[in-house]
């Protein structure tokens, strides 16, 4: 397969800093045996064909057979950064979608320019998902592996695999039930939730975890997992797990060190819940709230905000529409809170970002102006 690697005209591929015409090399030299070859190499693929972790380019999905190819291999060293890699690769987004998002918050149309480039790039996104969906057969196998590094992070690039198919959903059902290694079966059940698997065989295995107090990690990711898969219908005692991880989230340490964790634990959760009809996670406002006050954790500040914001106003984008006196109480709390917060706007730029997303004003001065003249 590697010897195909000069069958694609990469000088005709543009990355993330121009013509691909360096990727063969990079993806040769994730052969070497020297770690300090191997990382520098990788590094330079990674942030080519993933720019900042989430963007893909053109040439990217050219780039994921031979990556998969390498998986193979017994002797490529650090094959669980490939498969992050992969996972990261189907998790991807446009470059032009997120810069181009504030259009959207702003009302401004786009140009046919813009348009163009917007589907070009969202093209390239369904064709890296098309492309890492072949390696399938390869993940799954992995994820049987006896290294545990490698067999963890094959799971998580199942997870993150667009259409994956009732033949493997079925296989990790059984891998489930079989397996005894606590942080493997978090990862599993994590698995299947991501990939909201209803099948009732999942959700009474879930459940059962669900139970499981002892087990504080794997209850935990029971309720994530239910969550994901019931979305608007979730049990009180999923609700309370959750709510009691928001609350105490020392009982779970161990869920930083998890593939899944985006970040903290509250601030995951926060998240999930703000997708939950409002019925649902205003339940866990209070809590979250609580969270936001005590965290110093600047970006976890800024996430929680979002979840907030999302919870106590619903659909309602355009607060500022609306006088600060025309607010209930706990949303004008809410934004008291905010604009009172050190931490939230050390990242202002990230911070103004979330406002802008609800039509508020995006700077801490004005913030603070409509909340007096309200």
């Amino acid at each position: 397969m590697l010897n195909k690697v000069h069958q694609v005209d990469w000088g005709s591929l543009h990355h993330a800093y121009g013509p691909a015409k360096d990727i063969p090399q990079q993806i040769y030299k994730l052969r070497s045996k020297d770690e300090t070859v191997w990382w520098t190499y990788f590094n330079k693929l990674s942030s080519r064909i993933l720019y900042r972790d989430k963007y893909v380019f053109e040439a990217t999905s050219y780039t994921v057979p031979f990556l998969i190819k390498l998986l193979e291999d017994e002797n490529i060293l650090y094959r669980e950064h490939l498969l992050h890699l992969l996972a990261g690769i189907s998790n991807g987004t446009s470059n032009k979608v997120s810069d181009d998002q504030l259009f959207f918050v702003q009302k401004k149309p786009f140009t046919r320019k813009v348009q163009m480039e917007f589907q070009q790039e969202l093209e390239w996104v369904k064709k890296a998902r098309l492309a890492v969906y072949q390696g399938v057969p390869i993940f799954y196998r992995l994820s049987q592996h006896d290294n545990y590094v490698i067999k963890e992070a094959a799971i998580y690039t199942l997870s993150s695999v667009k259409w994956l198919e009732e033949d493997i959903l079925k296989r990790l059902r059984r891998q489930l039930r079989q397996e005894k290694d606590p942080m493997i079966l978090t990862n599993l059940i994590l698995a299947l939730g991501a990939q909201h698997d209803q099948h009732a065989q999942t959700i009474h295995i879930l459940e059962r975890y669900l139970a499981h107090t002892e087990q504080p990690l794997l209850q935990l990711a029971a309720a994530i997992a239910l969550t994901q898969i019931q979305s608007g219908h979730i049990s009180s005692q999923t609700s309370q797990v959750l709510i009691q991880t928001i609350r105490n989230p020392d009982r779970v340490l161990a869920y930083d060190n998890l593939l899944f964790a985006k970040m903290d634990v509250i601030t995951d959760i926060g998240r999930l819940l703000s997708q939950l009809p409002k019925e649902e996670s205003v339940r866990s406002l209070s809590f979250l709230i609580d969270a936001f006050l005590h965290t110093e954790n600047a970006l976890a500040a800024v996430e929680l905000t979002r979840s907030i914001l999302t919870i106590a106003f619903g659909e309602t984008k355009d607060i500022a529409s609306r006088k600060a006196s025309e607010l209930t109480e706990q949303q004008r709390t809410i934004l008291k809170h905010i604009a009172d917060s050190k931490v939230a706007w050390i990242f202002n730029v990230n911070m103004s970002r979330v406002l802008q997303e609800f039509s508020l004003p995006s700077d801490l001065t004005r913030l603070r102006q409509y909340l007096k003249e309200g």
